[in-house]
This record gives structure tokens, C-alpha cells and sequence, in this order.
């Protein structure tokens, strides 16, 4: 078909429109509003890990005292159920008025994005709605007396036990939340309003992300090489930003004194993440609480790491979120994470084949879920780009047959003359590819 004039120009205009749109994409900026609709939700993932933990203390208590009971060293149990997310001495916002606020800023994250992290939300709601109904049932089956009838307390530790779940799975939902909305926010272009500060949260965020995967391992009981690879590179961060702290703070006017002192924040954030690297040497070395009831790992994981890293110990996690909510620069919070409960059961026959590890690996969980995700992603893809192929050849089919009917003389389009096109694909079947992301979902694509 011979080209026009008309012919050039459409085309030159349409690949200047196709270029126009990628280039958009991929620098489309993160606004203001957009930045605050994600950080809705892990504010209020925050307040409600934050809520839980403080009902673990009833958790923890009622078991002991459950123990005590069965086993004759007691013969009442007292419980006293306190307000916690309705207390304004832990919530001067109450965590539902903040899931309020999810729902009204969330038409400022793109329509097709909305759905993950609201569903992820939602579940954590019902999380937390079941851990506090379970603190209504204790509380009713101990003031009635109910649990006098009850000789072995098999209603009390069936309740207990669907609590060690629910704080696997608000865990687990809290890891997959924040999985969900870093894939949203890293699809835009952070703006240079504040560059500075910019620089040291970006600078700040692999070491509470390091931090974060060396408190994951001792909670997951791991004391393989990965876990003393992980705190070396933990300390190799640590070193690093040791080394560009003045750089790093120069141009920033701040008063050491203050307690909203970023340098203060940061090197506070420095001391906490030496305070985990040296309890995660302990615990490769010469892991202390042993004999207990619970392994080592338990009371690491809860008593050890979490205070550096949570809320009610100021931990980095806290103070990290503080120093972003302080500067004018948008990015992504980062997450707490809840305590680990297991339920200890008494000396009896009637729970001899109780077994406290019973409960799937949370992190073998999370890695399960990620892949599944990983795969489906995959396929939607390979679905649409079926779609976009079949609308392509569709138009191309539309293009060619007007082409015939403007232009009869030209014919048909041939390819006679040209070499024959063959096709070869190399699959690698080592075992490095034997992974539920990697050989199965390559077959299922070919």
C-alpha cells in the first residue's frame, strides 16, 4: 500500500500519543492525597495491632490462671474485662473513627487498586472483632461461674486456642496489607517537595526493612546460615548510615533537644537496631530462656525484639513513622507487628496430646500466599494480554480489509518470499527452578 501524506501523519501522531501515555505512566507523581489515602490504612492496621497486644495481657493471665485451676493449685479464677478500644487513654482516636477515614479518602487511590488492600482491611477488622468477642465469652464464662462446671475448662481453652489463630492470622494480614500497598505507592514518582528529608527516609528504610526480616526469622524458630546473613547485612546497614550521618543531615536545622528532633529520631532508630542485632547474636550463640514452657524463639520474639520495634517500647517502627509524619515529604509508614500467643495447657491426661506447634508456620504461610499472589498476577497477565492480541489482530484484520476495498489493486497480503520463522525456547529444569513461581507457572505459560 503506498503511503500518503495522510498515511505519515496519522501514524507519526499516533506513535506520538502511545509514547505520550507510556511516558505518564511511568512518571505519574504520588500526590498529597493519594499518599494519605495509603497511609490510612496502616494507621489503622497500627491501632488495631496496638489494641490486640494490649488484650494479649488478659490472654496470657487467664491461661496461667486456667493452668493453675485444672492442675489444683487454684480454685477460682478472677477476670476483670477491660475496656480497650473504646479507652481514651490508649486511643485519643478510636480505631473505628480511623477506618472511617480509609473509606473516605480511599477514590484517591485508582479505581483498579482498591480492591487488595480494602479486603486485606476488612479482614483485619473481623480479626479484631473476634478477639475482642473472645474476651466477651471469658469474661461471661467466668463472672456466671459457668467454668465451675467445667472440670477440665474445655470450653475456656477451646477459646484460647481459636485466639492463638487469630493472632497468626492478624500477623500474617498485617504482612500481606503492607505487601499490598507498597506495590500500589511504588508505582509513582515520588515528588522532590522536601529532597532532604526525602533522602534520609529513603536512606533509613532498608534498615527497618532488614530489622524487620531478623525479628520475622527467631519468631519462625529460624537458626540456620540465613538467619546470621541477615544480621551481618543488618550491620553492614547500620555501618553505613553510621558513616553518612553528616551527610545526611546536612542542610537540616533541628534541635537535638527536642524530642521531634529528627537527628534525635535517627539516632535513636540506630540504637535500636543495634539493640536486634545483638539479641539475634544472642540467640544464634547462646540463646538464653530455655526450659520454659514456650521455646526460646517465643519469648525473644515478644519480650526481646518487639519493644525495639513496636509502639509501647518507642521502638524504630514508631519512631520511623514519626519522622515521616514530621517532614512534608510522602511515603509509606511502615507496620507493627502483634505479639505471638500459644496457648499452654495443663498436666492432665485429658490434654496429653495437645500439641502447641500444631499451628502452621506463619512465615510458611505468607511465603505460600505471596507466591499463589505472584501466579495469579502472572495468569491475569497472560489473560490479558490474550485479550489485547485478540482486539489486535482484530483491528488489524479491520485495517487490512479496508486497506483492500480503498486500494483493490495491491491484492492480497502475502508472505511468499520471505525465510520461514522457527521458534526455539530453552527451559532451564535445574533445581534452583523447582519453586511454585519459577518451572510450574513457566509450563503453565508456555
Amino acid at each position: 500500500m503506498k503511503l500518503t501524506n495522510k498515511h505519515i501523519y496519522i501514524i507519526v501522531l499516533a506513535l506520538w500519543l502511545l509514547s505520550s501515555s507510556i511516558t505518564y505512566a511511568q512518571t505519574q507523581r504520588l500526590s498529597k492525597a493519594t499518599s494519605r489515602a495509603l497511609n490510612n490504612y496502616i494507621q489503622y492496621s497500627n491501632e488495631v495491632v496496638y489494641a490486640v497486644n494490649i488484650m494479649y495481657a488478659d490472654f496470657i493471665e487467664l491461661n496461667m490462671q486456667f493452668d493453675d485451676f485444672v492442675e489444683g493449685r487454684a480454685d477460682r479464677i478472677v477476670y476483670t474485662k477491660q475496656n480497650v478500644l473504646t479507652n481514651y487513654d490508649y486511643f485519643p482516636v478510636y480505631p473505628r473513627e480511623l477506618f472511617n477515614e480509609i473509606y473516605n479518602d480511599n477514590i484517591y487511590i485508582p479505581y483498579k487498586e482498591r480492591g487488595e488492600p480494602l479486603k486485606q482491611v476488612s479482614k483485619i477488622v473481623g480479626v479484631l472483632d473476634e478477639i475482642e468477642a473472645a474476651r466477651a465469652t471469658l469474661n461471661k464464662y467466668i463472672l456466671s461461674e459457668e467454668y465451675r462446671k467445667d472440670s477440665i475448662l474445655a470450653k475456656g481453652y477451646k477459646v484460647l486456642r481459636r485466639v492463638e489463630v487469630l493472632y497468626y492470622d492478624m500477623f500474617t494480614l498485617q504482612e500481606k496489607l503492607h505487601w499490598s500497598l507498597r506495590t500500589i505507592i511504588g508505582q509513582y514518582v515520588h515528588p522532590q517537595i522536601d529532597s532532604v528529608f526525602l533522602n534520609l527516609i529513603r536512606e533509613l528504610q532498608p534498615l527497618i526493612s532488614q530489622s524487620k526480616i531478623v525479628i520475622k526469622a527467631i519468631r519462625s524458630k529460624d537458626t540456620s546460615s540465613s538467619l546470621s546473613y541477615n544480621r551481618a547485612k543488618l550491620a553492614e546497614l547500620i555501618r553505613a548510615l553510621e558513616t553518612k550521618k553528616e551527610k545526611l543531615f546536612s542542610g537540616i536545622e533541628s534541635d537535638p533537644k527536642s524530642l521531634k528532633s529528627p537527628q534525635r529520631r535517627f539516632d535513636n532508630i540506630l540504637k535500636k537496631s543495634k539493640n536486634i542485632l545483638g539479641v539475634a547474636q544472642q540467640y544464634i550463640s547462646s540463646p538464653k530462656y530455655q526450659g520454659l514452657l514456650h521455646e526460646p524463639s517465643y519469648y525473644y520474639y515478644n519480650a526481646a525484639l518487639l519493644p525495639e520495634y513496636n509502639r509501647y517500647g518507642d521502638g524504630m517502627v514508631t519512631l520511623f513513622n514519626k519522622m515521616i509524619d514530621n517532614s512534608s515529604i510522602y511515603w509509606l509508614r511502615d507496620h507493627e507487628m502483634p505479639f505471638l500467643f500459644e496457648v499452654i495447657y495443663p498436666d492432665v491426661p485429658a490434654y496429653a496430646d495437645e500439641k502447641i506447634d500444631s499451628l502452621p508456620d506463619a512465615e510458611d504461610l505468607i511465603k505460600k500466599l505471596m507466591l499463589e499472589r505472584a501466579k495469579e498476577d502472572s495468569l491475569m497477565k497472560l489473560r490479558l494480554d490474550s485479550i489485547a492480541k485478540a482486539k489486535q489482530d482484530s483491528l488489524r484484520a479491520d485495517s487490512i480489509a479496508q486497506a483492500k476495498k480503498n486500494n483493490p489493486e495491491v491484492g492480497d497480503p502475502s508472505l511468499n518470499g520471505f525465510a520461514t520463522n522457527n521458534l526455539i525456547f530453552v527451559l532451564d529444569i535445574s533445581s534452583s527452578m523447582n519453586e511454585a513461581d519459577k518451572l510450574p507457572l513457566l509450563k503453565e505459560a508456555m
